[in-house]
This record gives structure tokens, sequence and C-alpha cells, in this order.
């Protein structure tokens, strides 16, 4: 219920976390690669288990789509990921 949805939703850009200790891009790239490690390996089971369990195809066709994005999942964003230095 809780973390299907969380799994296929798009990583957060290091711009939305606020707050914490180090560096924002490399905890939410930390978290992105952590996601998407679990993501395929839901996908792995979900291959083994559909053989077996009728009504899994369309939860492993939306998991396939999200496992093939990559980590970032940047396949709907327009212009990319820029950050910007004041001077």
């Amino acid at each position: 219920k809780y973390v299907l949805p969380y799994l296929l939703k798009p990583a957060q850009t290091f711009t939305n976390l606020v707050g914490g200790r180090g560096d924002a891009e490399s905890a939410a790239y930390k978290i992105a690669v952590a996601k998407y490690d679990a993501l395929k390996l839901l996908h792995t089971e979900l291959n083994a288990l559909s053989t077996e369990v009728d009504g899994l195809q369309d939860v492993l066709a939306a998991v396939s789509r999200r496992v093939s994005e990559g980590a970032w999942s940047v396949g709907g964003e327009v212009g990319g990921r820029i950050g910007t230095l004041e001077l």
C-alpha cells in the first residue's frame, strides 16, 4: 500500500532535500540508488512470481518501466538538472 508507490515515484533532486548533515546532493544520490536497488530486486522477484500468480502483469509492467528509466528517472523532465552558483 505504501512501499510500491514510493518506489515507483521518481527520486527527489537535491534541491528538494532540506536540512540534515553532509552534502545534500550526495544524500539525494544515495537515496535514489537505494530506491533503485530495491526496485530492481522487486522486479526480479515479480518476474519469478508472475508465472505462478495471476494478476501481476500490470504491476510488473509498471515496475519494468520504472527500472528501465534508471535511478533518477528523468524521462519526462524538461531542461534537466542544473545547479547554479552565485558569485
